[in-house]
């Protein structure tokens, strides 16, 4: 437990449960809101996952089975259920959890959705068997494919959106399809929304505007950058959701 704790950055909650359903993975579904959890989980360990995960927790079954965590996979977006579930049930499930589900499959037809695919709110990875008509399932229930409020600059339109602009801008350098890059700019599209009028949010591609890339030494993706009058303030690296959202509260 304590190089575990040891390792992750000191915000996140570890505890141990002391419940003999020990693979919880298999006996848990759940998003940033709610969780489904096996039927025969104890009070004590629902009341933990309830407070370290910060979510309300219902005791529920998926198309007849208790292991909700194999058959039911969910974002704060959407979700995806094993194929037999009924509509009343789907109906049920969606009010229970406020975000539209769908009954599918994964890898040709496996109804272990979690067997076959990981996902959040920007990306999911599926099994290599996974067809295309599964695949297009999974990116319109979740709304992978949506796209971003964020505006992609050119470097003919630089001067005028981020050097002469008379707020702080944040700028993503970015290229597309990379994982990372999309959990950038969903977090962008959150910050975008809290400080309208008072912060600018832009994303720009380093493969179609290699210009900006050059001058300002972009060597990878995401890399984000504050400037200020048109200077830069502050980047960075990688996906680092909390430091981009500190830099917006250290330079609003």
């Amino acid at each position: 437990m304590t190089k575990l704790r040891d390792s992750l950055p000191h915000q996140v909650v570890v505890r141990r449960i002391e419940q003999r359903l020990s693979a919880l993975g298999n006996c848990i579904a759940c998003n940033d809101h709610v969780a489904l959890a096996h039927t025969d989980l104890d009070e004590e360990t629902e009341e933990i996952i309830a407070d370290v995960l910060g979510v309300k927790v219902f005791r529920q079954t998926v198309a007849g089975n208790i292991l909700v965590g194999c058959y039911c996979a969910l974002s704060n977006r959407g979700g995806i259920v094993h194929s037999h579930t009924s509509e009343e049930e789907l109906d049920e499930l969606s009010t229970l959890l406020r975000v539209p589900l769908v009954a599918g499959t994964v890898n040709r037809g496996s109804e272990v959705i979690t067997g076959g695919m990981a996902v959040n709110d920007w990306t999911a990875f599926c099994g290599s068997d996974t067809t295309a008509t599964e695949l297009s399932v999974i990116d319109s229930i979740f709304k992978l494919g949506e796209i971003s409020n964020i505006y992609k600059i050119s470097t003919l339109e630089w001067d005028s959106l981020v050097t002469e602009s008379e707020v702080p801008v944040m700028v993503m350098f970015t290229q597309d399809g990379w994982p990372p890059c999309r959990y950038v700019r969903h977090v962008m599209d959150e910050l975008d929304s809290k400080y309208t009028g008072r912060f600018k949010f832009y994303t720009l591609n380093v493969h179609e505007e290699t210009c900006i890339a050059i001058r300002y030494d972009i060597f990878n993706v995401p890399t984000t950058i504050v400037f200020k009058g048109g200077d830069e303030m502050a980047r960075v690296y990688g996906s680092n959701a909390m430091e981009v959202s500190r830099l917006v509260e250290q330079y609003v």
